[in-house]
Protein backbone atom coordinates (compact mmCIF):
# COMPACT_ATOMS: atom_id res chain seq x y z
CA UNK A 1 0.00 0.00 0.00
CA UNK A 2 1.24 3.52 -0.81
CA UNK A 3 2.16 5.74 2.13
CA UNK A 4 -0.85 7.70 3.39
CA UNK A 5 -0.65 11.08 5.15
CA UNK A 6 -3.88 11.80 7.08
CA UNK A 7 -4.98 15.03 8.69
CA UNK A 8 -3.73 15.48 12.23
CA UNK A 9 -5.24 16.84 15.44
CA UNK A 10 -2.61 17.52 18.09
CA UNK A 11 -3.38 17.35 21.81
CA UNK A 12 -0.36 17.47 24.11
CA UNK A 13 0.01 18.35 27.80
CA UNK A 14 3.51 19.76 27.20
CA UNK A 15 5.29 20.53 23.95
CA UNK A 16 7.27 23.19 22.12
CA UNK A 17 4.90 25.38 20.12
CA UNK A 18 6.02 27.48 17.14
CA UNK A 19 3.65 29.80 15.33
CA UNK A 20 4.10 32.43 12.62
CA UNK A 21 2.64 35.88 13.07
CA UNK A 22 2.57 37.76 9.76
CA UNK A 23 0.91 40.78 8.21
CA UNK A 24 -2.12 39.98 6.00
CA UNK A 25 -1.37 39.97 2.25
CA UNK A 26 -3.24 43.27 1.68
CA UNK A 27 -1.29 45.14 4.40
CA UNK A 28 2.01 46.93 3.91
CA UNK A 29 4.01 47.42 7.08
CA UNK A 30 6.98 46.35 9.17
CA UNK A 31 8.08 44.07 11.99
CA UNK A 32 8.25 45.85 15.35
CA UNK A 33 10.28 43.37 17.45
CA UNK A 34 13.81 42.04 17.34
CA UNK A 35 15.25 38.55 17.23
CA UNK A 36 15.33 36.80 20.65
CA UNK A 37 12.95 39.34 22.17
CA UNK A 38 10.54 38.08 24.83
CA UNK A 39 6.97 39.10 24.10
CA UNK A 40 3.68 38.96 25.97
CA UNK A 41 0.44 37.84 24.38
CA UNK A 42 -0.69 41.43 23.72
CA UNK A 43 2.59 42.77 22.33
CA UNK A 44 2.46 44.03 18.73
CA UNK A 45 5.02 42.13 16.63
CA UNK A 46 4.16 43.70 13.25
CA UNK A 47 2.26 46.82 12.22
CA UNK A 48 0.98 48.11 8.91
CA UNK A 49 -1.72 49.99 7.02
CA UNK A 50 -4.62 48.62 4.99
CA UNK A 51 -6.24 50.69 2.25
CA UNK A 52 -9.94 50.58 1.51
CA UNK A 53 -9.59 52.47 -1.80
CA UNK A 54 -7.00 53.31 -4.43
CA UNK A 55 -6.67 56.61 -6.30
CA UNK A 56 -4.71 56.79 -9.57
CA UNK A 57 -3.25 60.19 -10.56
CA UNK A 58 -2.01 60.72 -14.13
CA UNK A 59 1.31 62.57 -13.69
CA UNK A 60 1.73 63.10 -17.44
CA UNK A 61 -1.45 65.14 -17.61
CA UNK A 62 -0.84 66.96 -14.31
CA UNK A 63 2.75 67.91 -15.14
CA UNK A 64 2.26 68.43 -18.88
CA UNK A 65 5.06 66.07 -19.87
CA UNK A 66 5.57 62.44 -20.78
CA UNK A 67 9.36 62.53 -20.34
CA UNK A 68 10.18 59.94 -17.61
CA UNK A 69 13.31 61.83 -16.52
CA UNK A 70 11.43 65.13 -16.16
CA UNK A 71 8.59 63.48 -14.24
CA UNK A 72 11.09 61.82 -11.90
CA UNK A 73 12.81 65.16 -11.28
CA UNK A 74 9.50 66.82 -10.38
CA UNK A 75 8.25 64.02 -8.13
CA UNK A 76 8.43 64.90 -4.42
CA UNK A 77 7.21 61.66 -2.82
CA UNK A 78 8.37 58.05 -2.78
CA UNK A 79 6.68 54.67 -2.58
CA UNK A 80 5.62 53.85 0.98
CA UNK A 81 5.42 57.47 2.11
CA UNK A 82 2.39 58.48 4.20
CA UNK A 83 0.96 61.84 3.16
CA UNK A 84 -1.68 64.29 4.40
CA UNK A 85 -4.30 66.04 2.34
CA UNK A 86 -2.68 69.02 0.62
CA UNK A 87 0.89 67.68 0.70
CA UNK A 88 2.90 68.33 -2.47
CA UNK A 89 3.14 65.26 -4.68
CA UNK A 90 4.91 66.68 -7.74
CA UNK A 91 5.63 69.86 -9.66
CA UNK A 92 8.02 72.79 -9.86
CA UNK A 93 8.33 74.29 -6.37
CA UNK A 94 9.46 77.59 -7.90
CA UNK A 95 5.98 77.97 -9.37
CA UNK A 96 3.50 77.21 -6.63
CA UNK A 97 0.52 77.39 -8.99
CA UNK A 98 1.79 74.33 -10.87
CA UNK A 99 2.22 72.14 -7.82
CA UNK A 100 0.24 68.91 -7.69
CA UNK A 101 -1.16 68.40 -4.19
CA UNK A 102 -2.70 65.33 -2.60
CA UNK A 103 -6.49 65.52 -2.83
CA UNK A 104 -6.82 63.16 0.16
CA UNK A 105 -4.68 61.74 2.92
CA UNK A 106 -3.17 58.35 2.21
CA UNK A 107 -0.06 56.43 1.35
CA UNK A 108 1.96 56.33 -1.87
CA UNK A 109 1.65 52.81 -3.15
CA UNK A 110 3.69 53.10 -6.35
CA UNK A 111 4.64 55.26 -9.33
CA UNK A 112 4.47 53.29 -12.58
CA UNK A 113 4.26 54.40 -16.22
CA UNK A 114 3.54 58.02 -15.38
CA UNK A 115 0.80 57.15 -12.87
CA UNK A 116 0.94 57.72 -9.15
CA UNK A 117 -1.14 55.28 -7.12
CA UNK A 118 -2.41 56.46 -3.73
CA UNK A 119 -3.81 54.16 -1.08
CA UNK A 120 -6.63 55.96 0.71
CA UNK A 121 -9.06 55.17 3.50
CA UNK A 122 -6.18 53.79 5.55
CA UNK A 123 -6.70 51.79 8.72
CA UNK A 124 -3.97 50.58 11.04
CA UNK A 125 -3.43 46.83 11.40
CA UNK A 126 -1.61 45.47 14.44
CA UNK A 127 -0.46 41.86 14.56
CA UNK A 128 -0.13 40.71 18.17
CA UNK A 129 1.89 37.80 19.50
CA UNK A 130 -1.17 35.98 20.82
CA UNK A 131 0.78 34.09 23.48
CA UNK A 132 3.79 34.59 25.73
CA UNK A 133 6.99 33.49 24.04
CA UNK A 134 10.27 34.39 22.36
CA UNK A 135 10.98 35.63 18.82
CA UNK A 136 13.10 32.92 17.17
CA UNK A 137 13.05 34.29 13.61
CA UNK A 138 12.33 37.64 11.97
CA UNK A 139 10.92 37.60 8.44
CA UNK A 140 10.18 40.51 6.03
CA UNK A 141 6.48 40.52 6.96
CA UNK A 142 6.38 38.85 10.34
CA UNK A 143 8.03 36.67 12.96
CA UNK A 144 8.22 33.11 14.25
CA UNK A 145 7.34 32.79 17.94
CA UNK A 146 8.13 29.91 20.26
CA UNK A 147 6.85 28.86 23.67
CA UNK A 148 6.38 25.73 25.75
CA UNK A 149 3.09 24.58 27.22
CA UNK A 150 -0.11 22.69 26.55
CA UNK A 151 -1.73 22.51 23.12
CA UNK A 152 -5.26 21.37 22.28
CA UNK A 153 -6.46 21.57 18.70
CA UNK A 154 -10.11 21.42 17.70
CA UNK A 155 -12.00 20.81 14.47
CA UNK A 156 -14.17 23.94 14.16
CA UNK A 157 -14.15 27.55 15.32
CA UNK A 158 -16.20 30.66 14.67
CA UNK A 159 -13.24 32.78 13.55
CA UNK A 160 -12.59 34.76 16.74
CA UNK A 161 -9.70 34.94 19.19
CA UNK A 162 -9.23 35.82 22.84
CA UNK A 163 -6.96 35.63 25.88
CA UNK A 164 -8.22 34.57 29.27
CA UNK A 165 -7.98 32.17 32.18
CA UNK A 166 -9.17 28.62 31.61
CA UNK A 167 -12.17 27.70 33.74
CA UNK A 168 -14.12 24.45 33.82
CA UNK A 169 -17.89 24.66 33.45
CA UNK A 170 -20.17 22.89 35.95
CA UNK A 171 -20.63 19.16 35.45
CA UNK A 172 -23.98 19.71 33.77
CA UNK A 173 -22.57 22.22 31.27
CA UNK A 174 -23.22 25.90 30.70
CA UNK A 175 -26.95 25.40 30.47
CA UNK A 176 -27.23 24.76 34.22
CA UNK A 177 -25.59 28.06 35.19
CA UNK A 178 -27.84 30.55 36.90
CA UNK A 179 -27.21 34.29 36.96
CA UNK A 180 -26.42 34.31 40.67
CA UNK A 181 -23.70 31.70 40.12
CA UNK A 182 -21.74 33.91 37.71
CA UNK A 183 -18.94 35.44 39.78
CA UNK A 184 -16.53 38.07 38.43
CA UNK A 185 -13.87 35.46 37.65
CA UNK A 186 -16.18 33.93 35.02
CA UNK A 187 -16.35 37.13 33.01
CA UNK A 188 -13.68 37.09 30.33
CA UNK A 189 -12.71 33.48 31.13
CA UNK A 190 -12.24 30.76 28.51
CA UNK A 191 -14.82 28.29 29.78
CA UNK A 192 -14.45 24.60 28.98
CA UNK A 193 -17.70 22.64 28.77
CA UNK A 194 -17.27 18.85 28.49
CA UNK A 195 -20.94 18.74 27.49
CA UNK A 196 -22.21 19.56 23.96
CA UNK A 197 -23.57 23.06 23.43
CA UNK A 198 -27.21 23.83 22.80
CA UNK A 199 -29.08 27.05 22.12
CA UNK A 200 -29.57 27.75 25.85
CA UNK A 201 -25.86 27.29 26.61
CA UNK A 202 -24.88 29.69 23.81
CA UNK A 203 -27.36 32.29 25.04
CA UNK A 204 -26.03 32.08 28.61
CA UNK A 205 -22.41 32.27 27.45
CA UNK A 206 -23.01 35.53 25.62
CA UNK A 207 -25.38 37.05 28.18
CA UNK A 208 -22.92 36.48 31.04
CA UNK A 209 -19.94 37.98 29.13
CA UNK A 210 -17.79 34.86 29.14
CA UNK A 211 -14.54 35.35 27.25
CA UNK A 212 -14.87 32.21 25.11
CA UNK A 213 -16.26 28.69 25.09
CA UNK A 214 -14.53 25.39 24.31
CA UNK A 215 -16.98 22.53 23.90
CA UNK A 216 -16.97 19.13 22.21
CA UNK A 217 -19.85 19.62 19.79
CA UNK A 218 -23.14 21.31 18.98
CA UNK A 219 -26.04 20.75 16.56
CA UNK A 220 -25.19 21.78 12.99
CA UNK A 221 -28.16 24.15 12.83
CA UNK A 222 -26.47 26.35 15.48
CA UNK A 223 -23.52 27.09 13.19
CA UNK A 224 -25.01 30.34 11.77
CA UNK A 225 -25.79 31.46 15.34
CA UNK A 226 -22.25 30.73 16.53
CA UNK A 227 -20.69 32.57 13.59
CA UNK A 228 -22.49 35.75 14.68
CA UNK A 229 -21.30 35.50 18.28
CA UNK A 230 -18.85 38.11 19.50
CA UNK A 231 -17.05 35.57 21.69
CA UNK A 232 -14.88 32.74 20.32
CA UNK A 233 -16.29 29.22 20.19
CA UNK A 234 -14.15 26.14 19.53
CA UNK A 235 -15.43 22.58 19.06
CA UNK A 236 -13.06 19.71 19.76
CA UNK A 237 -15.16 17.01 18.06
CA UNK A 238 -17.43 18.75 15.53
CA UNK A 239 -21.14 19.03 14.87
CA UNK A 240 -23.56 16.64 16.50
CA UNK A 241 -23.76 15.49 20.12
CA UNK A 242 -20.34 13.92 20.72
CA UNK A 243 -18.83 14.28 24.23
CA UNK A 244 -15.33 15.69 24.61
CA UNK A 245 -12.56 13.19 24.05
CA UNK A 246 -10.77 12.08 27.20
CA UNK A 247 -7.33 13.39 26.25
CA UNK A 248 -8.50 16.94 25.46
CA UNK A 249 -10.54 17.11 28.65
CA UNK A 250 -7.64 15.91 30.79
CA UNK A 251 -5.21 18.44 29.31
CA UNK A 252 -7.64 21.35 29.70
CA UNK A 253 -8.52 20.36 33.26
CA UNK A 254 -4.83 20.18 34.19
CA UNK A 255 -4.38 23.82 33.17
CA UNK A 256 -7.54 25.20 34.81
CA UNK A 257 -6.90 28.67 36.24
CA UNK A 258 -3.96 29.43 33.91
CA UNK A 259 -3.86 32.05 31.16
CA UNK A 260 -4.54 30.66 27.71
CA UNK A 261 -4.71 31.90 24.13
CA UNK A 262 -7.65 30.66 22.04
CA UNK A 263 -7.56 31.02 18.26
CA UNK A 264 -10.90 29.69 17.07
CA UNK A 265 -10.00 29.59 13.37
CA UNK A 266 -12.90 28.84 11.08
CA UNK A 267 -11.90 25.90 8.84
CA UNK A 268 -10.72 27.02 5.42
CA UNK A 269 -9.55 24.75 2.62
CA UNK A 270 -6.95 27.36 1.63
CA UNK A 271 -5.40 27.64 5.10
CA UNK A 272 -3.65 25.00 7.24
CA UNK A 273 -4.53 26.82 10.48
CA UNK A 274 -6.49 24.75 12.97
CA UNK A 275 -8.65 26.08 15.80
CA UNK A 276 -6.53 25.66 18.92
CA UNK A 277 -5.88 26.74 22.48
CA UNK A 278 -2.31 27.34 23.67
CA UNK A 279 -1.48 27.43 27.39
CA UNK A 280 2.10 28.71 27.92
CA UNK A 281 3.85 27.02 30.85
CA UNK A 282 7.37 26.40 32.09
CA UNK A 283 8.87 23.03 31.22
CA UNK A 284 11.58 21.20 33.19
CA UNK A 285 13.24 20.45 29.86
CA UNK A 286 12.61 21.68 26.34
CA UNK A 287 10.10 19.21 24.88
CA UNK A 288 10.12 18.44 21.14
CA UNK A 289 7.57 20.13 18.88
CA UNK A 290 4.67 18.00 17.64
CA UNK A 291 5.44 15.76 14.69
CA UNK A 292 3.97 17.11 11.46
CA UNK A 293 3.15 15.46 8.15
CA UNK A 294 3.53 12.00 9.65
CA UNK A 295 2.48 8.97 7.60
CA UNK A 296 -0.06 6.53 8.99
CA UNK A 297 1.66 3.56 10.66
CA UNK A 298 0.62 0.55 12.74
CA UNK A 299 0.41 1.62 16.37
CA UNK A 300 -0.60 5.21 15.60
CA UNK A 301 -3.42 6.68 17.67
CA UNK A 302 -6.26 7.75 15.37
CA UNK A 303 -9.73 9.23 15.53
CA UNK A 304 -12.49 8.04 13.22
CA UNK A 305 -14.20 11.09 11.70
CA UNK A 306 -17.19 9.55 9.87
CA UNK A 307 -20.03 7.19 10.68
CA UNK A 308 -20.64 4.54 11.79
CA UNK A 309 -17.74 4.98 14.24
CA UNK A 310 -17.49 8.79 14.19
CA UNK A 311 -15.66 10.22 17.22
CA UNK A 312 -14.16 6.91 18.37
CA UNK A 313 -10.46 6.81 19.17
CA UNK A 314 -8.31 3.76 18.65
CA UNK A 315 -4.97 2.45 17.44
CA UNK A 316 -4.03 1.23 13.99
CA UNK A 317 -3.59 -2.52 14.22
CA UNK A 318 -2.62 -3.11 10.62
CA UNK A 319 -2.65 -1.57 7.16
CA UNK A 320 -3.72 -4.12 4.53
CA UNK A 321 -1.64 -3.87 1.39
CA UNK A 322 -4.56 -4.16 -1.02
CA UNK A 323 -7.91 -2.33 -1.04
CA UNK A 324 -10.67 -4.04 0.93
CA UNK A 325 -14.39 -4.27 0.26
CA UNK A 326 -16.39 -2.16 2.74
CA UNK A 327 -20.08 -2.23 3.65
CA UNK A 328 -21.25 -0.16 0.66
CA UNK A 329 -19.52 -2.53 -1.76
CA UNK A 330 -16.61 -0.27 -2.71
CA UNK A 331 -13.01 -1.42 -2.54
CA UNK A 332 -10.89 1.17 -0.72
CA UNK A 333 -7.55 1.45 1.08
CA UNK A 334 -8.34 0.75 4.73
CA UNK A 335 -6.85 0.38 8.18
CA UNK A 336 -7.76 -2.12 10.86
CA UNK A 337 -8.34 -0.08 14.02
CA UNK A 338 -8.40 -1.50 17.55
CA UNK A 339 -11.00 0.32 19.66
CA UNK A 340 -10.78 0.66 23.48
CA UNK A 341 -13.53 -1.95 23.79
CA UNK A 342 -11.18 -4.52 22.26
CA UNK A 343 -13.11 -4.69 19.01
CA UNK A 344 -11.24 -4.33 15.72
CA UNK A 345 -13.01 -2.45 12.92
CA UNK A 346 -12.11 -1.85 9.29
CA UNK A 347 -12.10 1.85 8.40
CA UNK A 348 -11.33 3.59 5.06
CA UNK A 349 -8.15 5.66 5.35
CA UNK A 350 -10.00 8.84 4.36
CA UNK A 351 -12.13 8.42 7.51
CA UNK A 352 -9.11 8.61 9.84
CA UNK A 353 -7.01 11.38 11.33
CA UNK A 354 -3.89 11.14 13.47
CA UNK A 355 -4.82 12.07 16.99
CA UNK A 356 -3.02 13.16 20.14
CA UNK A 357 0.71 12.78 19.69
CA UNK A 358 0.32 11.70 16.06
Amino acid sequence: MATYYPDQTTILPMTTIRRERTLPPDVIGEVTVQLDAFVSAVDVVARGMRASRYLVIDLRSALGTSDPAMMAARLHVRAGQVIRKGDVLAGDKKNRRTLLRAPVAGRVHSVVDGRLVLQTGLSEVNVRAGFRGVVTSVRPRGVLLETTGGLVQGVWGNGRNCLGALKMAPRGGLGVLEVEEITPDWRGAIVVSPQPLDRLALAKAEAQALGAVIAPSMPADLRPVALKFKIPIMLTEGFGSEPMNRLAQEVLESYAGMQASLSAHEPNRWSPDRPEVIIPAQADRIPPPPARDEPLRPGAEVRIIRQPYAGMIGRVRSLPRVPQRIENGLRLPVAEVLLPSGRTVTVPLVNLELFGRG
